[in-house]
């Protein structure tokens, strides 16, 4: 096992966990923030299609939130840090809610959500994303 110190340009100070078990051929690797802080809440109002280009650093922790269509989504136990712009965060959620609407609970709802979502895509639809991060790390990147 190897543990390394190292300074992400946009994530921070960061703990490179490396594991490497050379009779199994078992690797893993894993980036901890080093300065988990307070809690922060970040409201971004997406009014057209220019604010779907704003960029995102999402932090493994961090729950999304679009209230105007009861979106809430919890991190999983394998997320990671991501930097992704408004349209990536839709987008990632019509790739992974489309092909399982006709099995959920209630696959019209489904579906008008994921059509919502497309039109959001196109900068039809206002909206608000919330993302509450309870290490703090999660931030709008400005280029």
């Amino acid at each position: 096992m190897r543990i390394v110190r190292r300074m992400d340009p946009v994530a921070g100070p960061q703990i490179s966990v490396i594991v490497i078990c050379p009779g199994k051929g078992y690797k893993y690797f894993d980036e901890i923030p080093e300065n988990i802080g307070g809690g922060r809440t970040l409201v971004i109002r997406v009014n057209g299609y220019e604010d779907l280009s704003r960029i995102i650093m999402k932090s493994r922790s961090a729950t999304i939130m679009i209230p105007e269509i009861g979106l809430i989504s919890t991190p999983r136990s394998a997320a990671v840090d991501e930097i992704l712009t408004v349209d990536g965060i839709l987008e990632k959620y019509v790739d992974h809610l489309e092909p399982l609407c006709e099995n959920t609970e209630n696959p019209v709802k489904c579906r008008e959500v994921v059509e919502w979502m497309k039109r959001a895509m196109k900068g039809e639809e206002s909206f608000t994303l919330i993302i509450d991060d309870p290490t703090g790390r999660s931030t709008e990147i400005s280029i």
